[in-house]
């Protein structure tokens, strides 16, 4: 027997009781607050203040209970200056709110608030006449979603050992460098490949756990002879490649020296012993010529091949 899927007829009590229930009110105001100061979201209603077109300040008319939870303000915040309260609160937030004020559009962004250390998003509309400048704002602490993006960020584009570039984010960096000489925007940039000389035996003398400190050791000396506008990462193994923004080969031989002399003043203490390491380096400039980053790449690793060959703890220029 086929099953009877069609909606049943409600009962006469409930086909009764439904007029009654839609006529009723569904909020009274007694509930509007209820849920105004338990919903998990910040809320506060905002007056704009303008300088001529610019808003130069607001004062905050109303706030719910997660609005302390999320920024730190106590109900203090009520009816006061922000820029009062927080001096050093980003004019940008001030632009934003006032931007809504003065054309009434509904604006949704996430942004961090230096003065309250924390980063939120913010959805933000004009309430009440247009002449009042009201915005009322509502808003999430995301905080630790940055955090953890930022991780996943750093995670995806750092080498976990050395905390140097991971291999896809050096080749890109080498990428955009060797497009900016091809612009001319720079003369040119050095590209350097380093190899620790002898590692493998580092490896089978003193175990790999040795050998991966060797490497942060010779990471962290690296480092700390770069400029802001260089790039250090960790092609793989014990090869690192470096690239030093806008500087011919003259100062490039410089900073392998110094990196070289560095590592030989600075030996890895393991116990008591001391494990002293060496570097060979190759050295080539980037140049509008090369057709891809790889020609680079290449001419860097044969003079690297030659600092090796030629005794190792060297620095050859190709």
């Amino acid at each position: 027997m086929a099953s009877d899927l069609s909606t049943p007829n409600p009962s006469p009590s409930l086909t009764a009781a439904l007029p009654t229930a839609i006529a009723e009110s569904f909020l009274d105001p007694a509930m509007y607050h209820e849920i105004f100061h338990n919903i998990d979201a910040g809320f506060c209603v905002i007056d704009m203040v303008f300088d001529g077109e610019k808003a130069v300040d607001y004062v905050i008319r109303t706030i719910n209970g997660a609005f302390e939870r999320y920024t730190g303000l106590s109900a203090n915040a009520v009816n006061v200056s922000i820029r009062g309260l927080l001096p050093e609160h980003e004019q940008e937030w001030f632009d934003r709110y006032g931007l809504v004020a003065r054309t009434g559009n509904r604006i949704h962004f996430e942004m961090q608030s230096k003065a309250l250390k924390r980063w939120y998003s913010v959805d933000a509309f004009r309430v009440g006449l247009p002449e009042q400048g009201r915005v009322a704002v509502l808003f999430m602490d995301i905080t630790e979603r940055k955090r953890f993006e930022r991780e996943l960020h750093e995670f995806a584009s750092m080498d976990a050992l050395t905390q140097l570039s991971n291999r896809r984010v050096f080749m890109d960096y080498l990428e955009t460098e060797q497009a900016r000489v091809q612009r001319r925007d720079l003369s040119t940039s050095s590209l350097l490949m380093c190899d620790l000389d002898h590692f493998k035996l580092v490896n089978d003398r003193w175990g790999h756990g040795v050998g991966d400190r060797a490497l942060r050791h010779f990471s962290n000396i690296l480092r700390s002879q770069l400029r802001a506008s260089d790039l250090a990462g960790r092609i793989g193994g014990e090869e690192f490649a470096v690239l030093l923004s806008g500087a011919g080969s003259f100062p490039a031989r410089d900073f392998a020296c110094r990196v070289q002399h560095a590592l030989a003043n600075q030996p890895l203490r393991v116990d008591s012993e001391a494990i002293h390491l060496t570097l060979s380096i190759g050295i080539t400039q980037l140049s509008p010529q090369d057709a891809t980053p790889d020609n680079a790449l290449s001419r860097a690793d044969k003079a690297l091949y030659r600092a090796k060959q030629n005794g190792r703890n060297r620095v050859e220029i190709n």
